[in-house]
């Protein structure tokens, strides 16, 4: 039994090396989560404003003209669990923070990244901020491999590649993500499949633990003086027009909830007519034009406020 376990080891030798070596060139190959979070904690000792949300602020906020200094810790498919477990790690190590912005969208209270087809994202937010999920289970090969979490087939192509792959591109030192996309031919139909894939994420019977994540949030926000403000982005008429009323009157009656509990701030651009197709890379995507115009309305309404008010409350 030794011996054949001594054979089987030498055997399997060569596998481990190459799967050693392919971990660890995965590990530091700059994703939007490894790049975000050393892009800001380069810029701990100066950020005042933290931004993050999902998809929405990730494309629309960017912070890189604001006279005070901003990051966008915003990303795809990232549901108000993470963001206020992130926030929760940094409010702490950022001594200027004033404001933290929470993108609350359309689906952002029905919504949890655990219960959808993008919970392979979970993983890396273990990996990099060592945020677990109640969703994982110890057996899961992706809590410990980051080969598990791209895919075999993935890491396989990279490797063909000699690892030269970008997949950062796009993003700035700010942590905006800048699109130049533009909607083309659009349709009805093709918002309608957008709204519809958005609602197969929905699920009323989460709004309650959301709204108890942004109280638990608040409090602690509060603890530090550090203020907040939720916005909603601009989304175009078509897919405006098909939003489930229903929905949109339980976004509303959350958001209330929060504002008779905490001094929050609420911005709703959805339906605002200063934005045309042409700032849209999809039907609710800002793309860099409308981000462009997004962050100089945004600043003047919300931060500036904030920020002035703080600078003269301190002085």
């Amino acid at each position: 039994m030794v011996k054949f376990i001594i054979r089987l080891c030498l055997f399997l030798s060569p596998l481990i090396v190459v799967l050693g070596l392919l971990e660890y060139k995965l590990t530091y190959l700059p994703n939007s989560y490894l790049y975000k979070k050393s892009q800001l904690e380069k810029k701990l000792k100066q950020t005042e404003v933290l931004i993050v949300g999902n998809s929405h602020a990730y494309y629309g906020i960017n912070p890189s003209p604001w006279p005070v200094s901003g990051f966008n810790l915003a990303n795809v498919s990232q549901s108000l669990y993470y963001d206020a477990q992130l926030v929760d790690i940094y409010k702490n190590l950022l001594p200027k923070l004033k404001l933290v912005i929470i993108s609350i969208e359309y689906l952002s209270l029905e919504y949890q990244m655990k219960n959808t087809n993008f919970e392979w994202r979970e993983f890396f937010y273990k990996h990099y901020w060592k945020i677990n999920s109640f969703s994982f289970s110890p057996l899961d090969l992706r809590n410990y491999s980051l080969m598990a979490i791209y895919t075999p087939t993935t890491v396989l192509k990279f490797a063909t590649q000699l690892f030269q792959v970008n997949l950062i591109e796009g993003i700035n030192e700010d942590g905006w993500f800048k699109s130049e996309s533009l909607i083309s031919n659009p349709s009805e139909p093709q918002a309608l499949k957008r709204v519809q894939f958005h609602h197969s994420l929905m699920n009323k019977n989460q709004i309650n633990e959301n709204i108890n994540i942004l109280r638990h949030l608040m409090d602690e926000l509060k603890k530090k003086n550090i203020q907040v403000v939720l916005v909603s982005l601009p989304v175009t008429t078509s897919y405006s027009q098909l939003m489930d009323s229903e929905k949109l009157l339980r976004l509303g009656q959350g958001v209330r909830a929060l504002q008779s509990e905490y001094p929050i701030k609420y911005y709703n651009y959805m339906n605002d007519s200063r934005f045309s197709l042409d700032d849209f890379g999809d039907y609710d995507h800002l793309n860099a034009t409308g981000a462009a115009k997004f962050s100089k309305i945004f600043y003047q309404d919300a931060i500036e406020p904030v920020v002035d008010r703080t600078l003269t409350t301190s002085e």
